[in-house]
Formats: C-alpha cells, structure tokens, sequence
C-alpha cells in the first residue's frame, strides 16, 4: 500500500541541536514507518551526523537557501534602534531566516504533492503552509514547541498539538473552533538511561547541571546565581548562544573558574552528561510546561529542580522540587535539598509514558485522522 507523504519544514535541522530540531529528528524517525517523509531544512556549511542518520533510514532531505540568522547584515540591522520595532512584527535575524526560508519553499511545495505539511518554523512556516491550503487544499498541522503562540492559532491548522494540558486549555478557551490535541513530546528511553558511560568533568560535587539555548528568555543568570549562594558544588552549562560570553563572565565572578564549566556538546553525546551530574535544574521562569531536557534528565534518573508552573507541577509531581526560580534565596535552598536526593527509578517512572514510541503512534493516529477527512 502506497504510504502518505509528509513534509516537515525545519530550517535548522542539523545546524543547531535544540528541541524543535530533535522532536522533528525523533517524530520523523518514527513516523518513516508508516509515511513517506520528507524534511526541508537549510544548506548548512558542514555534515551533520543527525542528517546523515535520517538519510540512512530512507528519509529525503531537501536543502533550501535563505539567509541565515547569522548574516551580518541582519544581525547589524538588528543591533541599531530599528531592532525591537523590527522584533514587533517577527523580523529578528532568527524569524528572517525564518520568513526566508518558508518564501524559498513555497514554489517546491506548490509543485509537490504531499499530502500533508507539518512547519517546526514557527509563524512564517505556518502563514506559509495555510496559503498552500488555500492553493492546493493540503492540510496542514502544528505543534507548540515554543509555548503558546497565538498567532500560530489564528493560521488555523488543522490540528494544532499542545504539549502540556495547559496550552491546549489555552487555545480551547480563545480559539474554540481549532482542533487542539495535548500530544507531549517525546524521550528516547533506550538512549536517555542511568546505566551507561559517563562524561569526565572536573567540578566540586554536588554538580548541578543546566542544559539551555544562552538567549536571554532561558534566564540561565538565575541558575548561576542560586548555585553562587550555595557553600559547596559547582555548576555545569551545556549550551551556546549569544550570551556565552556574558554568562560565562557572570559565572566566573560569583562561582570562580572551579566551580564552573560551560561547553557546548552534540545531542549524541548528552546522555553521558545527565548521567555524570547530579542535579539537573531549568530556569527559564517565563517558559509554559516542560521541555526535551526535563524528559531527558528524568529519563536518566537525575533529580530535577523546577520553577514552580502548573504543567511542570504535573510532570515532576512533588512541590519539593518545584520553586521560584526568580526568588535566588528560595532557588538556592531548593536546590540544595534536591542534591541530598538519590538518583534512580524514581525520577525515571515520571516519563514512563512519554517514550517516542507511544508518543509516536499518538501522531500517526491523529495524522491519519486528518488525512481520511481532507
């Protein structure tokens, strides 16, 4: 029987290793298995392991130019006085990668006959992918990787997945004509386990680790602070961004160069790290739900510390964990209680259900919904 063919749109696939890139890398791996997939994603200067990973498994690639977040051009517009008013109506040098790239698909999709459209390019992919509704009649679908984004909503896809209870309580409440469905992300339980190699790292112990995008809204300067106010441990940063340097200057005032690493790392190579730290904390306090790190640091037995959010409350269940994270006195003393917990089967059993595997088959279940009634 001929299998469906699925179009996912993900500029910077291979480029970066962040959780829209991963969800698309993990979903689409296993949805290859009953659908035809294709992924679009941008030229990018070097091999990536995960491209080629895909490429084996029978999955197409297709290369789209557009103008990279890193132009210089951009980034220059963006650092003078027209960069918020620009930021207003989504053309940071992020979202005109963004706009660019949907703009260089749009022939190639209207050529195409894919069944149905899946963007992970925020609101430039998804503007795109209704036109190409309006055009072709292709249905097309989203999920809310970035939080709540209504403006994503009033594109009306055909179905938009919330992944926590409340963004889809949200979306209910102000767009109840949409079809919304809680689908959370997924964890690869077989790659994410306490057993296996660990990554060396000389840093005091207890070792608290934060796993981030170094951008302002992930707020990891609150991270270093609450780990400054503590007697004794160190903090391990995984992650790149334009804050690096800010960051890393922050850090080597309040905790000093031995108490403090920051590196970037492959996603192939996390799971050495979760299983090397012992305490895995996320600041971001402006963030709705729970996201790939949490699920990846449960998955490996770490204990977790929190900010105190309704979905998170629903993910780790116990308020011990759970704190202000904008509070440095309240952030501190959570963090050292949790480094008194053991790592194990506890904190495994809380994302039991959210394997790829069952996530997975959630999709291709609503997926072939969509297709039977278009």
């Amino acid at each position: 029987m001929k299998k469906h063919k699925i179009a996912f749109l993900i500029p910077r696939l291979g480029i970066t290793d962040r959780g829209a890139e991963i969800f698309v890398f993990e979903l689409s791996k296993h949805l290859s298995i009953d659908f035809e997939i294709t992924i679009l994603t941008r030229r990018p200067k070097v091999e990536s392991k995960i491209v080629n990973d895909l490429l084996k498994m029978g999955i197409t690639i297709k290369k789209v130019s557009c103008v990279a977040e890193s132009n210089w051009l951009t980034r220059r517009l963006y650092s003078t006085k027209l960069g918020k008013f620009l930021e207003v109506f989504h053309i940071s040098p992020n979202e005109i990668e963004m706009l660019t790239f949907s703009l260089m698909s749009f022939p190639y999709l209207i050529k195409s006959d894919y069944d149905i459209l899946f963007p992970v390019n925020g609101i430039w992919g998804a503007v795109l992918c209704r036109i190409v509704r309006v055009v072709k009649g292709t249905p097309f679908v989203y999920t809310s990787v970035g939080g709540i984004e209504p403006l994503i909503a009033k594109q009306k896809p055909n179905i938009y997945f919330a992944i926590n209870p409340r963004i889809k309580r949200w979306l209910k409440s102000h767009f109840p004509k949409i079809r919304v469905e809680f689908v959370s992300t997924g964890v690869d339980l077989n790659k994410f386990r306490p057993q296996g190699k660990k990554a060396q790292i000389n840093l005091p112990r207890p070792v608290f680790l934060t796993v981030s995008a170094l951008v302002s809204e992930k707020r990891v300067d609150l991270t270093i602070k609450a780990v400054g106010k503590l007697k004794q441990g160190s903090l391990l940063v995984v992650g790149d961004g334009p804050l690096k340097s800010e960051l890393t200057r922050l850090a080597l005032k309040i905790l000093g160069k031995d108490r403090f690493h920051i590196l970037s790392v492959g996603h192939y190579r996390m799971p050495e790290f979760y299983r090397t730290a012992d305490v895995f904390t996320h600041s971001a306090p402006w963030e709705v739900g729970w996201g790939l790190v949490h699920l990846e640091a449960l998955a490996s037995g770490l204990p977790v510390v929190a900010n105190r959010e309704e979905n998170l409350e629903f993910l780790i269940s116990d308020q011990r964990f759970l704190c202000d994270v904008e509070n440095t006195e309240e952030y501190s003393l959570c963090l050292d209680r949790t480094s008194k917990e053991k790592r194990g089967m506890y904190w495994r059993n809380k994302v039991k259900n959210y394997s790829w595997e069952k996530v997975a088959k959630k999709y291709k279940d609503l997926l072939l919904e969509v297709l039977s009634s278009t």
